[in-house]
């Protein structure tokens, strides 16, 4: 349907900016992660690898029960594609070197630091940038949403562009941003 046609016409425009060598990572729902293998691949990337987000659930002391009478999303696959054929070479070994990333999940709500129903962790948008020597190069990120890649970005040292559809989310970006950096404002 239409959200295909979207995503189609992005990772078009997507693999036309990229440089050649260039790695990306796309987060999305176990149910479309193979339609979106077969319409990355249609745009020319090349399907290294799917990692799974486990986002493990930051609250403590709960007892089984009633906690977990609710069910929830906890997991999400991540595909790795690359543009040409070895994409950007790894600049270490990561430090998780393996397919599930375990990584506490934020809060569901503003007061405990989430902005954004999708929002990622800092840290495990760091440790994917870190993984890959851009050889001076910068990361893209088209779907900027709360800014977490951005952040990661800024916390280690690695240029980055973050594009974001809403302007609700891009002033969260940039408070985000501010109190992370208030450098990138100046």
């Amino acid at each position: 349907g239409e959200y295909w046609e979207w995503l189609r016409t992005a990772l078009k425009m997507l693999y036309q900016l990229m440089t050649d060598q260039a790695t990306l990572y796309c987060f999305h729902s176990d149910r479309g992660i193979y339609r979106l293998k077969e319409e990355a691949e249609k745009c020319g990337f090349l399907w290294k690898q799917t990692l799974i987000y486990y986002g493990v659930n930051g609250y403590r002391g709960m007892v089984r029960g009633a906690a977990h009478a609710t069910w929830s999303y906890c997991y999400e696959m991540i595909c790795r594609f690359d543009k040409g054929t070895h994409g950007c070479p790894p600049a270490k070994k990561p430090p998780w070197f393996q397919a599930v990333l375990p990584c506490v999940r934020p809060q569901s709500n503003t007061r405990q630091g989430r902005n954004h129903p999708a929002q990622k962790p800092v840290n495990l948008m760091r440790c994917l940038v870190e993984f890959h020597d851009l050889g001076g190069g910068a990361v893209l990120d088209p779907m900027a949403g709360s800014g977490s890649t951005l952040v990661g970005c800024h916390r280690a040292g690695i240029p980055c562009l973050g594009i974001e559809q809403s302007s609700l989310y891009c002033e969260q970006i940039r408070q985000r941003l501010a109190h992370d950096g208030p450098e990138l404002f100046q």
